[in-house]
């Protein structure tokens, strides 16, 4: 466990390994998956339920909210949720009084040229499920090692990094792979996108979002029905940011997905060069990119 968090703060991921279900349920889950994503290709539930599916688009499909979709669903989630290992990770990261935002399931098409290089919210934290087997990474999520500990945001430095260049740097990049039952824990502060899928299945992935007490986060739009139908759950209690007492007398230590945001966080040298030679060169061939996009556009 403790090799498994190293890592994780190290390189700003890792793939933990199995979940914890039994493979019957994971292939339950794989099935609940399909069945959803099918449900919401029926036209009269697409507009039913229009903030909780978006359609195919640049080889993506999403369902947000993915356990109110199906109760099953939410009580595989639930399993999971309640295992040592996934609290365990969750707590040394992200505090005690950690909070779930979001649940996302997204499928990555044969179509998919993948997704360019960002950061996400400050203290987001993310813990992945795969739902198909894809030992080459097709599709799957794809980050740059330790660049989670570099203080200065993308957003700054103004780097734009389209899915196709990000093909060029595959030696540095590094892709989640594993097999169907495998997770993997994440800081989405660590540059992340989305590798392009060039083989001839699709594969679907579960995401959630969680974050530190103290993190800046919106309560995501969860219908009153499911919450209802599921009080007193671990999920219900991680969802249910009311119950933070923000005005606690004591100061909570500051977890480390929020002290990534501002504090020095040693490093080793050899990485820090390898990082910042990466940005120097990401930044001249964007300027390049940039400027020839613009000419392009004018002639």
């Amino acid at each position: 466990m403790i090799d498994l968090i190293n890592k994780l703060k190290i390189n700003g991921f890792v793939n933990a390994g199995k979940t914890g279900l039994s493979s019957n349920e994971i292939n339950e889950l794989s099935n609940l998956a399909n069945s959803i994503f099918e449900k919401f290709r029926n036209k009269k539930m697409k507009q039913k339920f229009a903030s909780d599916y978006f359609p195919p688009k640049e080889g993506s499909e999403i369902v947000a909210r993915f356990p109110q979709q199906d109760l099953r669903a939410f009580e595989l989630i639930e399993k999971i949720l309640n295992k040592k290992k996934i609290h365990s990770v969750l707590e040394n990261v992200l505090g005690k009084n950690y909070r779930l935002t979001q649940i996302g399931l997204r499928r990555s098409l044969t179509t998919d040229k993948g997704l360019y290089l960002h950061q996400d919210a400050e203290g987001e934290t993310n813990l992945g499920i795969m739902l198909s087997d894809n030992l080459e990474g097709n599709g799957s999520t794809i980050f740059l090692p330790t660049s989670h500990l570099v203080k200065t945001r993308m957003k700054v430095w103004n780097i734009e990094t389209p899915p196709f260049v990000m093909k060029y740097f595959s030696i540095i990049m590094k892709k989640i792979k594993g097999e169907k039952g495998d997770c993997f824990f994440f800081f989405n502060r660590t540059w992340h996108g989305r590798s392009s899928n060039n083989s001839n299945n699709h594969n679907d992935v579960i995401l959630m979002s969680f974050f530190p007490e103290n993190g800046n986060f919106e309560k995501d739009n969860w219908n009153k029905y499911f919450l209802r139908a599921i009080k007193g759950s671990k999920f219900f209690e991680l969802i249910n940011t009311n119950k933070i007492n923000w005005s606690s007398k004591e100061p909570t230590k500051k977890p480390f997905a929020l002290r990534i945001e501002k504090d020095k966080i040693k490093n080793s040298f050899l990485n820090k060069f390898k990082l910042f030679t990466l940005i120097i060169l990401l930044r001249s061939l964007f300027k390049i990119y940039r400027s020839t996009k613009k000419m392009l556009k004018f002639n």
